[in-house]
């Protein structure tokens, strides 16, 4: 949500703090209860802060800028 609002610093926060709160090294997930909607909405996060697209606009890195030169290849976006 943060990164399609332009606010990819905030969207970078709260990923970190998925990550170091809840999953585990090994990729399991604690909570309450066994749930698996978190650790897939985090993975959701991470290609939203990567590559978006929104009918004929596609948005490369809308979340935090990345260090030095980086780039995308081979990704697919909607083609509307």
């Amino acid at each position: 949500m943060s990164a399609s609002m332009g606010k990819g610093e905030d969207a970078l926060g709260y990923l970190n703090t998925l990550l170091d709160r809840y999953i585990q090294p090994n990729t399991m997930y604690r909570e309450s209860g066994p749930v698996l909607e978190t650790p897939l909405s985090g993975a959701q996060v991470m290609h939203d802060m990567l590559l978006q697209s929104w009918g004929e606009t596609v948005r490369v890195f809308p979340g935090p800028r990345p260090p030095g030169q980086t780039g995308c290849s081979a990704a697919r976006t909607d083609s509307r």
